[in-house]
């Protein structure tokens, strides 16, 4: 597991969510919901950005640069996004359920989403996700390279 992605399970933790001082901690009820950037600096010296997300619903992008993009979705229970015209022509995408249960379909396979879930949706494949949960399907999407305007 790369120490980026050991970082972020580390950070979605509930003991660690419990610091204040973690900066990707999740607000609680009453806090501010808002993104924010936070810079760090690396060992050599230059800053990095670092960003708190809590992911509303529908799908927002939160983050990118030339060569990738970060977005959240939010799926009620029952809602379903995508379909036989949705496909990703230059950018490979990858989900990663943070919370939730649903199925994604691509290219005609069907696949179960559970939390800690993480799959690549290749560019140019048609997918569709669905919410066959109760509560709500959140998700953490990067595309590579960059699919959206922002």
């Amino acid at each position: 597991m790369s120490p980026a992605l050991k970082r972020m399970l580390h950070a979605l933790d509930p003991v660690e969510n419990d610091r204040t001082d973690n900066p990707l901690r999740r607000p609680f009820a009453g806090e501010d919901h808002s993104l924010s950037n936070i810079t760090a600096p690396t060992q050599k010296g230059e800053f990095m950005r670092i960003m708190s997300i809590a992911p509303k619903n529908g799908f927002a992008v939160i983050a990118g640069t030339e060569r990738s993009q970060a977005a959240t979705m939010v799926l009620a229970a029952g809602e379903s996004t995508g379909g036989e015209d949705n496909r990703h022509a230059k950018s490979d995408q990858w989900l990663y359920v943070i919370d939730g249960s649903g199925e994604a379909e691509v290219n005609g396979r069907y696949v179960p989403l559970t939390g800690g879930s993480l799959l690549l949706i290749e560019a140019g494949e048609i997918h569709s996700i669905r919410n066959t949960g109760d509560v709500l399907l959140q998700t953490l999407n990067f595309y590579a390279p960059p699919e959206y305007e922002e």
